[in-house]
């Protein structure tokens, strides 16, 4: 053989291909590219066999099993098909194209089931994976879902409103068209409810759907119980049309850890509420009881005067100037009503007092003057301890009303502003009133008389405040 004709030999063998009856390294590469070919269908076949699992997978997931679904690269179902035909694309690349030309014949030593092999191996790998981040995508949804029902019911303490919201955050969680939520009590029967985006003439159907269970041909019902330790307290239920989606078993799931949700928020605002009506059944006892008391002081009190005043009017009209004084030095309306209240107790210490010394016609001893000013500690001793703002009040005024503004009163001898506002009020109404009423052991002064004799006592015996506003009010109406 010639020289030229050897180097004929490679020109021919690199034409090769062109020819359908060629042999050696031409029949290899033939057959190197019918593997390529059969490398790259068995891809294509493996691929749409895993496109074709995920169609049915979505369809459970909510499609109808037919449905057409076109995956694009923000889709969390491309993930396995992507990772596919990476894959298949990195093999081809290297075996048919990146090996050696000596070793490229190796191609047609694979067999074209490699390709279906590699996807089989691989194949369960994909899909755990994909079900693994499906799986990690739903717990992060439910979390979500039961964070925010958590927050929105954190934020209510009133029961009605703990309903309405667990309501909302049902339906809206399973993606319902209508909710509600009944409590029930031992005999079954509804004692709080509540309902989402349903019309009033669709609220006793809703009703019958939430405690009985039982849709009908146009709703589909998911429901599930509400219990604790102390048995059933309810239902939760969500609605939506048919025909469409079913509720599924992992929806019915989520309801039911909504429900444990609710139950925690009904038992604290059921508890706050038995609190709150504890609370007013005491206020309501507490203040029967202050009412009963004063009213047993108030006839102590007139008992006494009664002994001193034949009319017994004398602790009224103290009461009713003392509110006048209280409202022109702008006391508030309370306090102006509390020393209207509690003023006529101010001499109730008397009770105490003998009548040889109360009803004394002429000058008193001095032992029998201290007995009198012992009537301001007894009156006070009776009203102490208590925890009215009433009963306090009255306190104050039965310790001090005998007090003077230049301390030379008694019985603690306090002075200016040491006596309490109340004391230096009732001090100037008391004055004038036994002033222009008679006793017996005194008659009764004319009013201008009476009115003289308080100015003069101003900045001495009386709060020159207090003297100036009752000298600012119509006298004639006082008697």
């Amino acid at each position: 053989m010639s020289k030229k004709t050897e180097q004929a030999g490679p020109a021919t063998t690199g034409k090769g291909p062109a020819s359908s009856g060629a042999s050696g390294s031409n029949g290899a590469s033939g057959s190197n590219g019918g593997a390529a070919r059969e490398w790259k269908a068995g891809a294509g076949r493996a691929i749409d066999r895993v496109a074709r699992s995920i169609e049915v997978g979505a369809a459970g997931a909510g499609r109808e099993p037919g449905e057409r679904r076109y995956l694009n690269y923000k889709d969390p179902h491309w993930v396995p098909v992507g990772a596919a035909f990476a894959f298949f694309a990195a093999v081809d690349m290297l075996v048919l194209f990146l090996m050696p030309g000596a070793n490229r014949s190796l191609a047609s030593l694979l067999p074209p089931t490699l390709a279906g092999l590699v996807v089989l191996l691989t194949l369960p790998s994909l899909l755990a994976l994909y079900k693994q981040q499906e799986s990690i995508e739903h717990q992060k949804r439910q979390i979500a879902t039961l964070h925010a029902m958590d927050t929105a019911i954190a934020s209510e303490r009133e029961l009605e409103a703990v309903l309405d919201v667990a309501a909302r955050q049902a339906t809206l969680a399973l993606d319902g068209e209508r909710g509600g939520i009944a409590l029930l009590d031992e005999a079954c029967r509804i004692e709080a409810e509540a309902y989402h985006n349903t019309p009033d003439d669709s609220r006793d159907f809703l009703r019958s759907v939430v405690v009985s269970g039982r849709g009908d041909d146009f709703w589909q019902v998911a429901r599930v119980p509400i219990t604790s330790g102390e048995g059933l307290l309810g239902y939760l239920a969500v609605l939506k049309p048919q025909p469409g989606m079913p509720f599924t078993a992992e929806s019915l799931g989520l309801l039911r850890d909504l429900a444990g949700t609710v139950v925690v928020a009904v038992k604290n605002a059921q508890a706050l509420e038995s609190a709150r009506h504890l609370a007013q059944v005491k206020s309501t006892l507490m203040a029967d009881l202050d009412a009963a008391q004063i009213e047993i002081l108030e006839r102590l009190s007139q008992a006494a005067e009664y002994r001193d005043d034949d009319t017994g009017h004398h602790t009224q009209r103290v009461g009713r100037v003392s509110a006048l004084l209280a409202r022109t030095l702008g006391l508030s309306e309370e306090r102006v009503a509390l020393i209207r209240r509690a003023a006529p107790l101010h001499d109730v210490g008397k009770i105490g007092i003998a009548d040889a010394v109360l009803l004394k016609a002429g000058k008193l001893t001095p032992d029998e003057f201290a007995r009198m000013q012992a009537h301001t500690r007894a009156g006070a001793a009776l009203l102490a301890g208590g925890r009215s703002p009433l009963v306090q009040t009255a306190e104050r005024i039965a310790r001090t009303h005998h007090e003077r503004w230049d301390g030379s009163g008694y019985p603690q001898g306090l002075a200016g502003e040491e006596i309490p506002i109340e004391g230096r009020i009732v001090a100037v109404a008391d004055v004038f009133d036994a002033l222009t009423h008679a006793r017996v052991y005194k008659r009764a002064w004319p009013v201008e008389e009476a009115v003289a004799e308080i100015g003069r006592q101003s900045g001495r015996q009386f709060d020159p405040r207090v003297t100036q506003a009752f000298l600012s009010l119509p006298h004639d109406s006082l008697l």
